[in-house]
C-alpha cells in the first residue's frame, strides 16, 4: 500500500466533495469562503482554493459578490 501526502487544500476539497455527494451540503447551499474557513478551521485562502477546485470539477458554481 502506498500512502500519499495531501495538502490541506486537497484534503478540504476532498471532504467538501464527499459532503456534497452525500447530501450533507445540500444542492443550492451558499458556501461563503469565510463560513467554509470557520467550519473547517482553515485559513480563508485555503477555503478559497478548495472552493475553486470544486468549481473546476463543476460541483459548485461561483457567483460574484454573493
Amino acid at each position: 500500500m502506498i500512502l500519499q501526502t495531501r495538502s490541506v487544500v486537497e484534503a478540504l476539497s476532498w471532504e467538501m466533495q464527499c459532503q456534497i455527494l452525500k447530501g450533507t451540503i445540500p444542492p443550492g447551499a451558499t458556501l461563503a469562503e469565510v463560513s467554509v474557513a470557520e467550519t473547517f478551521d482553515v485559513a480563508r485562502p485555503t477555503a478559497r482554493s478548495a472552493i475553486d477546485q470544486l468549481v473546476h470539477l463543476r460541483l459548485l458554481r461561483r457567483h460574484r459578490n454573493k
